[in-house]
C-alpha cells in the first residue's frame, strides 16, 4: 500500500483495524474448538504472511503447519498461494495445505 502512496494515517487506521478483526475471528475460532483438546495459543502478527508464519515456527518449533489453499477473492487465492509455497519451501516441519 505505501507503494501505491497511501498516507501513513490510513495505513495505520487499516492495520488497527484489520488486527482487530484477525484478533476477533481468532477467538471466535478458537472457541469453537472442542474443550477436551490441547490448550491453544494465539498471536496476530503483521507482515509478509510467509516470513511471519516461518519466524514464528522457528521460535516455536511446531510438528506442522496448516494453511488454508483457498481465498476469498482472486487475489487472496494468489496470495494465499504463494504464502504456501514459500512455507513448504522454507519450514522445518511438516506442511498440512487444506
Amino acid at each position: 500500500m505505501r507503494s501505491a502512496s497511501i498516507a501513513e494515517e490510513v495505513l495505520h487506521d487499516y492495520q488497527v483495524k484489520a488486527g482487530e478483526e484477525a484478533r476477533r475471528d481468532l477467538n471466535q475460532f478458537i472457541a469453537n474448538l472442542h474443550a477436551d483438546r490441547r490448550p491453544v495459543s494465539r498471536t496476530v502478527v503483521f507482515g509478509h504472511p510467509g516470513h511471519v508464519i516461518c519466524d514464528h515456527a522457528k521460535s516455536i518449533k511446531p510438528d506442522l503447519i496448516v494453511l488454508g489453499k483457498h481465498g476469498k477473492s482472486r487475489f487472496e487465492e494468489l496470495l494465499l498461494g504463494s504464502v504456501s509455497r514459500y512455507v513448504i519451501e522454507q519450514s522445518l516441519c511438516d506442511v498440512l495445505i487444506t
